[in-house]
């Protein structure tokens, strides 16, 4: 059996309204979040770009500063080459020629000519024979193929002096000091550094701080900007131009703070994340209100399926959206209204299961179920009206009022409503097969007033409904005027035409078992149905602890009642005994064919001496009957005898026995009695 829902609180991290949150949070943010990071990539490798254009212009006049100043000294040099005085570089000429050069002009440090072992045949210094061997870098241009080699803070310019074999190579070193001076006038910004480096990282210029690692990382590198991250904790991060611009193998490194180069860009990206911050918020907000939006209603609509799982089919949502939502609470409250008829519809037909299973005879089945359906439908009154056995009238079966009860038995209302198939709105009812609604009756042409001596009125509004089983008509069901301020309504027709069709099978189904367990003459139920019953008696007095009483009681003297007014007065006997004691059992009480003109009624719930009382009721009953025989009165008495369950037996068998011993006892007093079962009976 399973347990009955309760609601169930759905964890955060697994709920439709984190889910609906971070969908609309990541849909909006994310994106923004990409863009900005790829906009960061791009406004750096824009602000390398920027910084290489902006500053192209004077990277080219720093270009043209040094091919400049490196090939006027080359010019010099051999314009020099051209000199007669040189023609012999031992001679005095020679060196006059090289000092005038070298004093001429300031940045030339001196012009030394070597023969090819290194010895100095010629040199511009100012005392001829003063001369200084050559420095390790004038080795190097010596011993190399260059024209141009560069060294730090000079330059070296070297020429043959001929074309023969083993000429004479003159070397001329040229100070950086002017170029430097040219350079240092050109600025590019607060942090901007720039150097002028040899293809292996050295300096050109006399650079008082120079970053040698750094240089030899980036030196060859090609040409474009590049970001340096901070060496150690204390310093910045840098942004490096790489530019060559001498066929010698010369380039700048360009080296400026990145949080000067980038300030542009970082006011970009600050503006970014401010604006990746607002979104955000508004996403957030948004994405709240929004889950909110949409989870609320959802939850009040699941809170309502456990209202209802738990039998309250009244739950309802109540919304004014026109949105999907809204839509799914319009089907919502639309099943609950389905479910409640559906539940309804089963319960009403299951309680009338019931009523007819419980019911221990087909009248009694019939009352039940009406007056069940007048209280469901909250009708003033109604009735059951079947066909008779020839098929040609609607007879009134059972009556039932909101208030009273009005049986056919009781009130003549048999009698004074018959109609016949077409007649009134019953009987086209039953001929079409359709139900009807009459608003108005009084005024209705098709309803045919009840007997004036009748005590009912018309109905106002009355709604007939056809009973019928695999389309053979049964007749009909009639509920008249609501007891409360609302009309019936169409659903109420719709509910009842559903419940007519199985009631109908029911109806049949009980007349039909009533037919197998009843006899045709009396009436009464047959001896088979008599043993069953009183089986069933006898277990539930013994589960319940309580008693059971019998009667078997025969008509005295009825084979010669039979021989002198014959079989046929003698069968309206037996229907005129048998309608007797039916009227005056009770609901609960069995009353029997036992065989041929003997009879047994079985009393649940009450003693011998309880029984006795009603057998001499009984008796004097029959005993005042009048029989109309051909002018004649009759009369029939009966004998009857008494016994009880558990007090004067244990057992079926017995419990009829002496109620049969004690029917005897009461033949030998005599007849005409009730005699109660005792133990000295033989």
């Amino acid at each position: 059996m399973s347990e009955s829902p309760t609601r169930r609180e759905i964890p955060f991290l697994h709920s439709i309204k984190l889910k609906t949150w971070a969908g609309i949070f990541l849909v909006s943010i994310v994106p923004l979040v990409v863009l900005g990071f790829y906009s960061f990539g791009f406004l750096s490798q824009f602000s390398r770009t920027l910084l290489i254009n902006s500053n192209l212009q004077a990277f080219q006049q720093v270009k043209a500063e040094v091919e400049h100043y490196v090939q006027v000294y080359d010019d010099l040099i051999r314009l020099l080459q051209a000199d007669a005085r040189l023609s012999d570089p031992a001679s005095p000429l020679a060196g006059e020629a090289l000092r005038q050069m070298d004093q001429a002009y300031e940045f030339i440090e001196r012009i030394v000519i070597c023969a090819s072992d290194s010895t100095i045949i010629a040199h511009s210094g100012k005392v001829p024979g003063e001369v200084a061997p050559l420095s390790p870098d004038e080795r190097r241009v010596l011993d190399g193929s260059g024209s141009v080699t560069f060294g730090k803070g000079v330059f070296f310019l070297k020429t043959l002096l001929s074309d023969k074999p083993g000429s004479p190579v003159m070397i001329a070193s040229v100070s950086f000091l002017k170029l430097r001076k040219t350079l240092e006038g050109m600025s590019f910004g607060t942090s901007f550094l720039f150097y002028l480096v040899t293809r292996d990282g050295k300096s050109v210029l006399e650079e008082k701080v120079f970053p040698a690692d750094l240089i030899r990382n980036i030196v060859q590198l090609p040409f474009g900007g590049y970001d340096i991250p901070p060496e150690n904790q204390g310093s910045h991060a840098k942004v490096v131009i790489v530019l060559p611009i001498l066929q010698h193998g010369l380039k700048i490194i360009v080296i400026q703070e990145a949080l000067e180069v980038y300030a542009s860009m970082d006011r970009v990206r600050r503006n970014i994340l401010l604006v990746i911050a607002i979104v955000g918020a508004i996403a957030f907000s948004f994405g709240t209100i929004f889950s909110l939006r949409i989870t609320s209603p959802i939850i009040a609509i699941a809170g309502k399926v456990n209202e209802i799982a738990s039998g309250n089919l009244r739950a309802n949502v109540k919304s004014t959206r026109k949105d999907e939502i809204g839509f799914l609470a319009s089907c919502f409250n639309t099943m609950t209204v389905r479910i409640r008829k559906k539940v309804f519809e089963l319960t009403t037909l299951f309680k009338i299961s019931q009523i007819i299973n419980n019911s221990n005879s087909y009248q009694k089945s019939m009352d039940e179920t009406l007056s069940y359906l007048v209280h469901t439908f909250l009708a003033n009154r109604g009735s059951i009206m079947l066909l008779n056995d020839s098929g040609d009238q609607l007879k009134l079966k059972s009556v039932r009022t909101f208030e009273e009860v009005l049986t056919p038995a009781n009130s003549n209302l048999e009698e004074s409503v018959s109609l016949k198939p077409g007649e009134g709105i019953a009987g086209r009812v039953l001929d079409s097969g359709k139900p009807v609604i009459c608003l108005d009756c009084a005024a209705d042409d098709r309803f045919k007033p009840y007997d004036p001596d009748a005590d009912l009125a018309p109905p106002k509004v009355l709604f007939c409904v056809p009973l019928a089983m695999q389309g053979k008509p049964l007749g009909v069901i009639n509920l008249a005027d609501r007891g409360d301020p609302e009309n019936f309504t169409e659903d109420d027709l719709g509910l009842l035409v559903t419940i007519a069709s199985q009631l109908a099978v029911s109806i049949e189904n009980a007349r039909l078992h009533e037919l197998a367990i009843t006899d045709g003459l009396t009436g009464l139920f047959i001896h088979r149905y008599f043993q069953l019953r009183l089986d069933d008696e006898i277990k539930r007095a013994k589960r319940h602890a309580t008693p059971v009483g019998l009667i078997l009681f025969d008509i005295d003297h009825f084979k010669v009642f039979n021989d002198t007014f014959g079989h046929q007065q003698g069968d309206r006997v037996l229907r005129e005994v048998a309608r007797i004691t039916k009227e005056s059992a009770r609901a609960e009480d069995i009353p029997c064919r036992y065989g041929g003109e003997e009879f047994t009624i079985i009393l649940p719930q009450t003693t011998a001496e309880q029984t006795l009382t009603f057998a001499e009721r009984l008796r004097q009953k029959i005993e005042a009957a009048i029989l109309p025989h051909e002018g004649q009165v009759l009369h029939v008495t009966i004998s009857l005898g008494i016994s009880e369950f558990p007090k004067m037996a244990l057992d079926k068998s017995t419990l009829v026995k002496k109620a049969d011993q004690a029917l005897y006892h009461c033949k030998e007093k005599g007849r005409n009695c009730a005699t109660i079962f005792r133990d000295d009976f033989s």
